[in-house]
């Protein structure tokens, strides 16, 4: 069993390529930047993003 706050979790998957998508896995890699951690950005690069919701955060 895992204990809460280990760090046990080494490969990280974020879906997605929107606003969300793009933050999440920025996110991720400047709180995880050691080699330890693998994380993969899954989207469909032939789908356009859309932009929706970017008017709602300020500092976007």
């Amino acid at each position: 069993m895992t204990m809460p706050g280990s760090n046990s979790c080494r490969k990280i998957a974020v879906v997605g390529r929107g606003t969300a998508g793009a933050l999440a896995a920025a996110s991720v890699s400047r709180l995880h930047p050691d080699k330890d951690h693998e994380l993969h950005h899954i989207y469909d690069s032939r789908i356009p993003v859309i932009g929706v919701g970017e008017g709602s955060w300020p500092s976007l």
